[in-house]
């Protein structure tokens, strides 16, 4: 029996043979994929099957489905409340553009933080105006002692 070197699909990353027209786990069509799977590990939005902002083939690559139903899912959720397009949203603001790179989300809590640093640097402390007269306290008012009995003591019983 030959054993035939097999090459792991662009997509699903299962071992195909590498003259396949069409991987027979995630049923994707390999005309003119890239072929082999970039070895960039991890879960960042560049892809070599990437069509809008990479998102569904960032998801399909790292749990192994086909991107086109990760696509699907995200149209199918779409009729429900948007909630596909505020996922799809979320994610492509949450994963990297590339291996190595911060996401939008990190740069933008990043400028945040550095914004919210610079303005505690800068505020200076309020202090009292030269020539003002100090604030005086409000004097309390006084209360009668015999309206309020001490709480130690018991009232009396009329």
């Amino acid at each position: 029996m030959e054993t035939t070197e097999r090459v792991p699909c662009p997509y699903c990353c299962e071992l195909i043979l590498p003259d396949a027209v069409k991987c027979k786990e995630c049923g994707s069509s390999l005309k003119g994929a890239k072929t082999p799977r970039p070895e960039t590990p991890g879960w960042h939005r560049d892809q070599p099957d990437r069509k809008v902002l990479g998102v569904a083939a960032c998801v399909g690559r790292n749990l192994h489905v086909s991107p086109t139903l990760v696509r699907l899912g995200f149209v199918v959720a779409t009729f429900f409340g948007a909630a596909g397009i505020i996922v799809y949203l979320a994610l492509a603001a949450i994963l990297p553009g590339e291996a190595g790179q911060r996401s939008l989300f990190d740069r933008f809590v990043d400028a945040i933080g550095a914004a919210a640093q610079s303005f505690r640097t800068t505020a200076a402390p309020k202090t009292a105006t030269a020539g003002a007269a100090p604030a005086t306290p409000m004097p309390e008012a006084p209360v009668p002692t015999d309206a309020v009995p001490p709480c130690d003591q018991p009232q009396n019983q009329a």
